[in-house]
């Protein structure tokens, strides 16, 4: 008769294992470490302040600790974690250069090496991107800043006025 089948206790105890298990997994204590994440959002070449930063408890080695002081390389939402990667040094602009606002390709980075050609005179000059273009895609005109010599930097301009002016975007420098 089938009612005086032996019951099948082996599969309840492997049952009762499994669940013990995954509540053993569960609720052990994991070891946490302090990290930083945006406040609010923040375009690139923002200088960070303290008022910018949330520390949020975050798993051990799950994330490295960034040195802090600089300025952002790319935009950040609110809430996203400030990593090395998404920040640079603050000596952008080297002294005796000028920044001069140019339209840029999307895409580069703060502290990408560029070089200005004059395209009608054939002047050359080497300069860096201080702050990269608006992420806006509604923007008409993706201006952005780029460092130059201060020799060059009215000749830059001038050139960006008449739209002589063309650049070439070197590999990123970190």
């Amino acid at each position: 008769m089938y009612w005086f089948r032996r019951p099948p206790y082996l599969r309840w105890a492997a049952g009762a294992a499994v669940l013990a298990f995954a509540a053993v997994i569960e609720l052990a204590p994991r070891t946490t470490e302090a990290r930083p994440f945006a406040v609010t959002d923040l375009g690139p070449g923002h200088e960070l302040v303290e008022s910018d930063i949330e520390w949020r408890q975050v798993e051990k080695g799950l994330l490295p600790l960034p040195d802090l002081a600089g300025v952002t390389a790319v935009s950040l939402g609110a809430g996203e974690p400030i990593l090395a990667s998404s920040l640079t040094k603050t000596d952008l602009v080297p002294a005796s250069w000028w920044s001069v606002p140019v339209r840029l390709p999307e895409g580069v980075l703060v502290g990408t090496p560029v070089k200005l050609i004059v395209t009608d005179t054939g002047h050359e000059a080497d300069g860096m991107i201080s702050v990269p273009p608006s992420d806006d895609p509604f923007a008409i005109d993706p201006t952005g800043l780029v460092a130059v010599p201060e020799a060059d930097a009215g000749r830059i301009a001038a050139a960006e006025t008449r739209r002589t002016l063309t650049i070439l975007v070197g590999g990123a420098r970190r």
